[in-house]
């Protein structure tokens, strides 16, 4: 009892004393943090703006289109200095998408600022809830009026099309979110649970696995307890919206491929890639299985999903991640998109990418694989066939002895003992800072 008594006083102690660091108003010190990433956030997604409107500016130069230099150049400053949306036709997907992603932070920060009243309220300070409710409110009306449709602006052709897309968007957008939503309410279950108990390490260690979380939107799978449940559930979640909103994407790719309008379709293949939407780090998932002989088809079956690589994944592809949907391990490797349905040896570097989906009578191999790890006589091969340059790595793979031996799985270049549900996705973004810690090179 002593000793428990000891623990809480100890844990009491080191949040008085991390307060302590914060200042005097932790609360306040943490809503100007979020201020700060949303100015950031914003600054970012305008100078993305910005770049479309210089791209288009010089597509109208090059055609001779005087004109339209003249109303894109006339309405690149009048965002710039003033936020004012523009209209040019030009410019529509560029700006969809930062509506829909201001609109995301604008939603993110008011979250932040109800929270902040809360905690003042709980407090007594009731001043300072009296003001930051007052921020709210202003903050409130400023972004409600940014997207006001002014009353004197004439109506426009109705695009099916981008309004089917844009409600499946907003769906995976909630879907996100609750998903995110219930992996915090999961992480802050555990903390109090643990606090309870008056375990020190525990506390300090999910304290720090909530806070990588909300910094990344991911973290490797915890091993048991509820955190491992919860951490499943989210990594479904967030599969399920995905694939919804990959599928609302080829429709629409679909839809205006048929009807002519190239260059909308070409904009939403792009978007597809660079991830607007499509989860939380724009990766591109094209395989999801324990069944490899799904690999570059376009398949949606019980026993997983595909996509065929020629089609629905750009030339701009830079990286490949193959994900244990058990674990939620992950490791990334760089990657072309010939490549990705290849099997790829030379080149610098210690591993290579087997795209190639060799099968054979002791089945498929493909995965990351390390160049110099051999696969001797029953260990799983994921890179080359049962007779040539067998590697171990990380994916499907087959052996060498055996007769009629089933269809093998490997990590790390070890077996596993029973059949893995495998993620494969692309990018062509950079990656994250807890991405570059996953790329084998």
């Amino acid at each position: 009892m002593r000793q428990l008594t000891g623990l809480i006083v100890l844990l009491i102690g080191i949040l008085a004393g991390a307060s302590a660091a914060m200042g005097e108003d932790p609360i306040g010190a943490e809503l100007d943090r979020l201020k700060g990433l949303y100015a950031e956030a914003v600054n970012r997604e305008k100078t993305t703006v910005d770049a479309a409107f210089e791209a288009a500016i010089k597509a109208a130069a090059t055609a001779g289109d005087l004109d339209t230099v003249e109303v894109l150049t006339a309405e690149r400053k009048a965002f710039s200095t003033g936020g004012k949306l523009p209209a040019s036709q030009s410019m529509g997907e560029a700006i969809r998408a930062y509506r829909r992603k201001k609109m995301h932070f604008n939603s993110t920060m008011l979250l932040a600022y109800d929270k902040a009243v809360k905690q003042y309220t709980q407090q007594l300070k009731i001043e300072e809830a009296t003001q930051v409710r007052e921020q709210s409110r202003a903050f409130a009306e400023a972004a409600n009026s940014e997207f006001a449709r002014p009353p004197s602006e004439p109506k426009q052709t109705v695009d099916l099309t981008s309004k089917k897309l844009d409600v499946a968007k907003d769906r995976q957008t909630e879907a996100y979110e609750a998903a995110r939503k219930e992996m915090i309410e999961a992480f802050d279950r555990e903390i109090r649970a643990l606090a309870a108990r008056g375990d020190l390490d525990g506390f300090q260690s999910v304290q720090a696995l909530k806070a990588l979380f909300e910094k990344e939107d991911d973290i490797s799978q915890p091993k048991g307890g509820p955190l491992q449940r919860a951490k499943q559930r989210y990594d479904q979640q967030l599969a399920a919206a995905s694939d919804q909103l990959a599928a609302a994407y080829r429709s629409a790719i679909r839809e205006y491929t048929k009807s002519g309008r190239s260059e909308q379709a070409q904009a939403l293949e792009d978007e597809l890639l660079l991830g607007v939407g499509i989860g939380p780090k724009g990766w591109l998932v094209v395989f999801r299985s324990a069944d490899p002989s799904l690999w570059n088809k376009d398949r949606n079956t019980p026993a997983g999903m595909a996509l065929e690589i020629k089609p629905n994944v750009p030339e701009s592809v830079r990286y490949v991640r193959i994900r244990r949907m058990d674990t939620g391990d992950s490791v990334i490797t760089d990657v072309t998109k010939r490549g990705l349905s290849y099997y790829r040896i030379e080149g610098p570097g210690d591993y290579g990418w087997n795209g190639s989906n060799g099968l054979a009578p002791r089945g498929a191999s493909m995965g990351i694989f390390h160049k110099d790890w051999t696969a001797g006589r029953d260990e799983v091969s994921v890179g080359g066939s049962i007779t040539r340059f067998r590697r171990r790595g990380w994916g499907f793979g087959n052996v060498v002895a055996g007769v009629d031996a089933p269809q093998r799985y490997a990590w790390e270049g070890k077996p596993l003992a029973r059949p893995v549900v495998f993620e494969i996705s692309v990018t062509a973004q950079e990656l994250t800072e807890r991405e570059r810690k996953l790329l084998l090179q």
